[in-house]
């Protein structure tokens, strides 16, 4: 392995799109510099190590991703890269630089630039004594995953910048060794180019809310049949259920096209106007269907600004909740529930 290696990469992104889905590519302009130094190998007396036939290797997941060619500048001399690799002990896939390398003990600097594009990632396995890796691009969603974390890390509208230091203490394979006794990428980290399509995530959020929907409707059913002494059939109960979980099937399918904002609009004004009709065709009476109208308007507005909130979605969330308790509370002492006359 290098006795260091310094990766600088400046990435640039892309969105792709393929019907309605979207995806990240990025291309990757990669300057990777640093030394070797041959170790001092005791092979005993019935082998011998074959310097003259050794080779430098790049470990690739996808060799698809490299633009034009790629050539190793060590010492003075430049050798240009050749496809596959020789062994497969280390890396799966990869390029090969064939050169002869000088005897044990000495050091040999190496440098080379490379163009690579890819999707949705990013990743590296710290191969260097001391590694030392920093990005930089204009995507401003990044996640990093993997072994390692970033030391420093900037991130604001413009992009992210990113810097990775690792020495040979943090991983868990030495500098040399033979055969298969150690796999690197097992300490591979890196940058998820992350899309900011929250459309999913608020469809998501907002089906955690389902019990909430569906508990303070049939509260209201229940103070409708109280307030006006007319039986709801279980069956209606379960009809209005349904209307209130289609409303997040709704809701997940028009945002893929229309947005979250505009779809949640939409599918809370059919779910209302649905059940509002239901109840008034139910009860006969137009005044407690508009009571519960009302009821449900707020909330979906409720669930909305929730939704909308980050830092304060969970404080909101009770303070509103303590609320409609609060007034729950109030209407039952006025229906004068469990009360003998």
């Amino acid at each position: 392995m290098p006795e260091k290696l310094n990766i600088s990469g400046n990435v640039s992104t892309e969105k792709r799109y393929r019907s309605i889905y979207q995806a990240v590519i990025y291309t990757s302009e990669i300057d990777l510099a640093g030394s070797f130094k041959i170790p001092e190998i005791n092979t005993g007396e019935k082998q011998e190590v074959l310097w003259d036939e050794a080779y430098y290797s790049i470990g690739i997941s996808d060799n698809r991703g490299i633009k034009g060619t790629v050539s190793l500048k060590i010492s003075e001399s430049e050798t240009e890269a050749v496809p596959g690799l020789n062994d497969s002990e280390i890396f799966l896939s990869g390029i090969t630089f064939p050169t002869i390398v000088s005897a044990s003990g000495t050091s040999i600097p190496f440098s080379l630039k490379m163009s690579i594009s890819g999707s949705e990632s990013l990743g590296f396995t710290p191969l260097g004594k001391t590694t030392e890796i920093t990005i930089t691009s204009p995507w401003n969603s990044p996640g990093f995953n993997g072994k390692f974390l970033p030391v420093e890390r900037t991130i604001n509208e413009t992009g992210f910048n990113a810097k990775w230091l690792i020495t040979n203490l943090n991983r868990n394979f030495p500098q040399s060794w033979s055969g298969k006794s150690f796999n690197p990428e097992n300490d591979s980290f890196g940058v998820d180019f992350i899309l900011t399509v929250d459309h999913y995530q608020k469809s998501l959020r907002s089906a955690k809310y389902g019990i909430l929907f569906i508990a303070f409707a049939f509260l209201a059913l229940i103070f409708a049949e109280l307030a006006t002494g007319e039986n709801i059939h279980l069956f209606h109960y379960v009809l209005v259920a349904m209307a209130l979980v289609l409303f997040f099937s709704l809701l997940n399918s028009l945002s893929e096209h229309t947005g979250f904002n505009l779809a949640y609009v939409i599918s809370s004004i059919s779910t209302i106007t649905i059940i509002s009709v239901f109840l008034k065709a139910l009860l006969k009476k137009q005044k407690t269907a508009i009571l519960i109208s009302g009821l449900l308007v707020f909330l979906y507005a409720f669930i909305f600004v929730l939704l909308t909130l980050n830092d304060y979605a969970y404080l909101a969330g009770n303070i509103g909740l303590f609320i409609l308790l609060s007034v729950t509370m109030i209407l039952s002492v006025r229906l004068r529930l469990f009360r003998k006359e």
